[in-house]
């Protein structure tokens, strides 16, 4: 199971969080047909909609894709 992971970066004068999303948390909001959805979905919409600093890495944005639109993974392959 996956969450929203929060890191921490420190400078001497200040301390920031950015928000990243998984792959595995990426595709169960993305699918609706997902066990997952709905618990993975609301938190990733409040990070969206929210104010404060998120990232998507590059290999989510890479492998995404790959996983959402794999005709051996879904019945019916999604199309992002």
């Amino acid at each position: 199971m996956s969450t929203l992971k929060i890191r921490r970066l420190s400078s001497k004068s200040r301390v920031s969080a950015i928000v990243l999303a998984d792959e595995s948390m990426s595709v169960a909001a993305y699918r609706d047909d997902s066990i997952h959805h709905l618990r993975r979905r609301w938190p990733l919409e409040r990070v969206l909609e929210a104010e404060e600093a998120f990232g998507v890495s590059a290999l989510v944005l890479s492998g995404f894709p790959r996983i959402v639109t794999h005709p051996l993974l879904f019945a019916v392959p999604g199309f992002p």
